[in-house]
């Protein structure tokens, strides 16, 4: 049976976001120079959303809700250094967008 829910997985140095059978999105840790969570307040529920960037403008956009979510967010500390993680990333006001730098490339400058 086909399960249409987005999985989140890392593989060989990528974050990838798969949807259903045809859309991939995917990103090289190597490349990554910022990350973002995002928490967004509808009316039926709360999401946080974590959002990976690269210098190109390049974004990749992965949901709480999505497959895999929790258990791949959890390896991203051992693979980018510095990464804060979502501990303690709640939203205080309900309908207030919050937004927080989770991880940036330090600069070789």
């Amino acid at each position: 049976m086909f399960d249409a829910k987005p999985v989140v997985e890392i593989a060989d140095g990528f974050l990838i976001r798969r949807m259903g059978w045809l859309h991939t999105k995917r990103m090289a840790f190597g490349d990554m120079e910022k990350v973002i969570a995002v928490s967004r307040d509808a009316i039926t529920h709360e999401e946080t959303m974590v959002g990976f960037f690269d210098a190109s403008g390049h974004e990749v956009w992965v949901s709480e809700f999505d497959k895999g979510f929790s258990q791949q967010i959890k390896k991203i500390p051992g693979i980018l250094k510095g990464f804060v993680g979502l501990d303690g990333f709640v939203s205080e006001k309900p309908f207030e967008r919050m937004e927080q730098v989770l991880w940036t490339r330090e600069s070789s400058h």
